[in-house]
């Protein structure tokens, strides 16, 4: 790697091709994220992108926490399975559909249905009524859904993909175990003896999911959310 950074002629080049519309690979992305000197230019470009797909226009989306228990113990969650102030609640589909109803007539674009890696989510029935959920929000909305599970296997995910969902998003807290002293890679599944290896191995579990065309959840036509939605915060606890 190029420590110094990309010269300013060749951000200049990249950031002018992306433009003019031709998409970035990994190498791309990596000399515009090193380019430290030239980042004025960066945004430039940027601003221009954004405005010429979505204006200055700000996209809502509107998140349904419906539960808070989880298995991990990520540090920088609020849910993490540790902290004992956290309120715990798990919400009926019924009070899900509705939320996400009221949400949709408010204006929102996108509808994210974010939980923390909830035990009763492990089993197969508790798979099966994630898929369920999803498939009743789309249907009553008609809006794109993003689902926010935890870890999931690729079975379900193709199922959430079939029911309507639109983006599967999973946070972590690092993605290089050299960092576990100070962030605290916290996932008590991580640490199971069956599921350690396999993430260990792929170094990050969402590039495993997310560099299969095959399982990505995300619409083949982007909407003005899925270009460049801000997350303005319309949440319901």
């Amino acid at each position: 790697m190029n420590v110094s950074g990309p010269r300013g002629a060749d951000v200049s080049a990249l950031c002018a091709r992306i433009v003019d519309g031709a998409v970035p690979d990994v190498r791309d992305v990596e000399t515009l994220l090193r380019a430290r000197d030239d980042a004025a230019v960066v945004f430039a470009a940027a601003r221009q992108v954004r405005a010429r797909h979505c204006g200055d226009a700000v996209f809502l989306y509107g998140f349904v926490y419906f539960s808070t228990y989880c298995r991990n113990d990520c540090t920088f969650c609020f849910y993490r399975a540790g902290n004992t102030e956290s309120p715990r609640y798990r919400k009926s589909p019924a009070e899900v559909v509705a939320i996400c109803r009221d949400l949709a007539s408010s204006g929102v674009v996108l509808l994210d249905l974010t939980m923390g890696e909830d035990p009763r989510l492990q089993s197969a029935s508790g798979r099966a009524a994630l898929v369920d959920l999803v498939a009743a929000v789309a249907a009553e909305t008609g809006m794109p859904v993003m689902v926010s599970p935890g870890v999931l296997e690729e079975p379900t995910l193709r199922a959430l993909r079939e029911a309507g969902a639109a983006w599967y998003a999973l946070y972590q807290e690092t993605t290089h175990p050299s960092s576990t002293p100070v962030c605290g890679w916290g996932s008590r599944s991580r640490r199971a003896p069956g599921r350690a290896p396999r993430r260990a191995a792929s170094g990050c579990w969402w590039r495993t999911v997310s560099s299969r065309a095959s399982v990505t959840l995300r619409p083949t036509a982007p909407t003005p959310s899925s270009r460049c939605a801000t997350q303005a915060g319309s949440r319901s606890g």
